[in-house]
């Protein structure tokens, strides 16, 4: 018949539901004529997600559609974001870990604050990779032993 589902299977779950019920709350907040197709069938999506957890995937991508077609205002784009994070990390990880919400959060911070300021430096792209090679580097430096 099947095991019993205790409480520390089903808070992620439901912690899960709940952050991917409010992303597509507000996305769909925003969404009117073709941009509503995508923000409802996110939040089928999600509910499906419930049962299979590639479904919670489909939905973010879902999400992702009805943000580009609707052009929200960036503090909804963030918060659905945000919400989208934590909808993916708790129904694939299960668990939120502090590192993870101190970088989604900051990540967020950082991607809103660009967007207040007037910039217009169109080469900005051409330091990403050079950027990511950096984080690596760094990141990785603990486990490059020296080989003795």
């Amino acid at each position: 018949m099947g095991h019993p589902v205790g409480a520390a299977e089903t808070l992620p779950l439901v912690l899960s539901g709940a952050c991917g019920l409010a992303m597509t709350a507000t996305v769909a907040s925003g969404a009117a004529g073709p941009a509503a197709v995508p923000a409802l069938a996110a939040a089928g999506a999600v509910l499906a997600g419930f049962r299979w957890p590639a479904a919670a995937t489909v939905a973010v991508l879902l999400a992702v559609v009805a943000i580009g077609i609707t052009d929200p205002p960036t503090v909804s784009a963030a918060v659905a974001g945000l919400a989208a994070v934590g909808y993916l990390v708790l129904r694939h990880a299960g668990t939120m870990t502090l590192p993870t919400v101190i970088a989604v959060v900051g990540f967020t911070v950082a991607g809103v604050a660009a967007t207040a300021f007037p910039w217009s430096l169109p080469w900005l792209p051409l330091l990403a990779p050079f950027v990511v090679l950096g984080v690596c580097v760094v990141v990785a430096q603990p486990f490059l032993g020296t080989g003795r």
